[in-house]
């Protein structure tokens, strides 16, 4: 799903894949159980092949790491600049980390403080 912003202020978000909107969510609402139930034949829904990367292979519910670390190095700040390509991540114990987003992530550079 990714936001889709309305006028009225809705809290929509639409899903990628079957183009169904779903609106005014509740606190208890999942969003995996409202989509299924608003499109049962969605091709995300029914696990078949579609243009996202599954969340399994990104990883992308896991917490932010600092890259080159045995894992206990989470990243606690994020921030860009004036260049829309790169993004900085900082650590606690002072390491930070230049990304390069323009089409693949990858480490651009890295400093300790």
């Amino acid at each position: 799903f990714y936001h889709q912003p309305a006028s009225s202020g809705d809290d929509r978000a639409m899903c990628f894949t079957c183009s169904v909107c779903l609106v005014c969510w509740e606190p208890t609402d999942e969003p995996w159980s409202e989509h299924e139930r608003h499109s049962p034949n969605c091709p995300f829904v029914k696990g078949e092949h579609t243009q996202n990367v599954p969340l399994s292979v990104t990883l992308a519910t896991s917490p932010a790491q600092f890259p080159c670390t045995d894992g206990t190095d989470r990243i606690v700040c994020f921030g860009s600049g004036s260049c829309p390509h790169f993004l900085a991540a900082a650590t606690k114990r002072g390491k930070i980390c230049i990304w390069d987003i323009s089409k693949l992530m990858k480490v651009s550079c890295c400093l300790e403080l």
